[in-house]
């Protein structure tokens, strides 16, 4: 709740009965003005009559008990009406593993070696190598899902995945082609894809033009208050006829020059080895992993370039969960509030990613939490959100050094491991992979 919404529920209560729901420990969006305080500020106004909804029938016991011990830190900081959860899921105790990487790759490995062990094997590989387990389990894709603090850590678990073939669908995250790097890649091909039956909006063009040095921000201003908002018929040659510098001329004509070349190499070539051909010309470096996985994609589509403008086009924003899906499920914590999963791993417990750098800030860090009590609560809340997404299995892995926030540097575990009570967790180990003894053996034909 934030201070619009409490003053509206308040104008409310004095004319009305007012029955809210809410539960101030898994207040998370102070990014939005959200603060849990609004609960017992409204309580304390009306001498509301509370209900506390204990019955937990989700998270097994221990999963509770951990997320109990974790969240008790901010209480009597911020509330004195914090209940504690009764468990009614009895199918399990809740177990709860931590495990150490090395790195983030390591990381995703471990991850991925775990999913197939919960599965018992999804190959013949996994199954005769031991990777597997010892006997299968009862466990699909849809019950599995890995979270994270960060968008940005999902990027070694999806290459994870994919290696090993596990189908997965990545919620709300912006798709890897409109990532700033190879962004420019995009509308390149949303342009050539054009043709004067099917056209795109003057959005497209103009941030097609934003990606060259020569055309500036008073160009790109002109050009949007003059041709229309929605589809524009002949952009380019409708650009040309609008009072813009001669160097943004130029720059056009080159843009038609060499999209007309790119059309025309695709039918011979092949959509890959043009857009290779095309990175330099849009100061794209080739070498970057964006650049090879567009490339890779596009060699699915052929020669088919508007099939695969249609595709790039329709997968642009971020997909929303489906929980029919027989796929693993990776997320942001923020955006798991809500769903509930079988299996869910919480990546990257680190010192510094989780509590999250970036929303405490360094110098209150260095402080201590007193100097910064709202945002260091704030992030314990959400990993007690991400904690009680959990029904039967909750799995904490970190990596021992990881680049992010642009350094790359050892980081200790998260001070939030320290809250969970020894007693509720076990240390996981990477299972070495070995190769089944077999029984068979070569007959002799003589």
């Amino acid at each position: 709740m934030n201070r619009s919404q409490y003053e509206l529920v308040c104008l409310l209560a004095q004319k009305s009965s007012i029955f809210a729901i809410g539960d101030p420990d898994q207040a998370i969006y102070g990014f939005r003005g959200s603060k849990p305080e609004y609960f017992q500020f409204f309580i304390d106004k009306f001498s509301a009559e509370t209900i506390s909804l204990v019955r937990n029938y989700r998270s097994g016991p221990r999963i509770l008990e951990a997320a109990g011990a974790v969240i008790a830190n901010n209480h009597g900081m911020e509330t004195k009406h914090a209940a504690k959860l009764i468990p009614e899921n009895r199918t399990g105790s809740g177990a709860i593993e931590l495990y150490g990487a090395a790195s983030p790759q390591a990381e995703a490995e471990f991850v991925v070696q775990r999913i197939e062990e919960l599965m018992g094997g999804i190959s013949h590989f996994s199954i005769d190598s031991g990777r597997g387990g010892d006997k299968a389990a009862e466990r699909s894709f849809r019950d599995i899902a890995v979270l994270y603090r960060l968008a940005q850590q999902a990027e070694y678990l999806i290459e994870a995945l994919e290696r090993r073939g596990i189908p997965f669908q990545i919620i709300n995250v912006k798709p890897f082609f409109l990532h700033r790097e190879i962004r420019p890649l995009y509308y390149w091909i949303r342009a050539a894809a054009e043709s004067g039956r099917d056209t795109i909006e003057t959005e497209i063009y103009l941030q097609l033009l934003n990606a060259f040095p020569g055309v500036g921000k008073n160009t790109l201003e002109l050009l949007e208050n003059e041709l229309p908002l929605g589809e524009c018929t002949d952009f380019f040659d409708r650009a040309k006829e609008i009072n813009i510098p001669k160097a943004a001329k130029c720059i056009i004509d080159e843009i038609l020059r060499n999209l007309s070349a790119f059309r025309a190499e695709i039918p011979e070539k092949g959509l890959s080895p043009a857009i290779e051909s095309i990175m330099g010309f849009l100061r794209i470096n080739s070498k970057i992993s964006e650049a090879k996985r567009i490339v890779e994609l596009a060699g699915s589509f052929g020669k088919d370039l508007k099939e695969f403008a249609a595709y790039l086009r329709k997968n642009e924003t971020g997909t929303v969960y489906d929980e029919k899906a027989e796929a693993v499920t990776l997320m942001t914590i923020h955006g798991s509030k809500g769903l509930e999963f079988p299996v869910v791993f919480i990546t990257g417990m680190e010192e510094g990613l989780f509590p999250c750098e970036m929303s405490w800030g360094k110098k209150e860090a260095a402080a201590g939490a007193s100097a910064a009590p709202t945002s260091l609560q704030e992030e314990r809340r959400l990993f007690y959100v991400g904690m009680t997404r959990a029904q039967d299995s909750l799995i904490l892995t970190s990596a021992a050094t990881r680049l992010i926030f642009g350094s790359y540097r050892n980081r200790p575990a998260s001070p939030f491991i320290k809250e969970i009570p020894a007693s509720l967790y076990e240390r996981a180990a990477q299972k070495k992979i070995r190769k089944k003894k077999t029984a068979a053996r070569q007959m002799k034909l003589f």
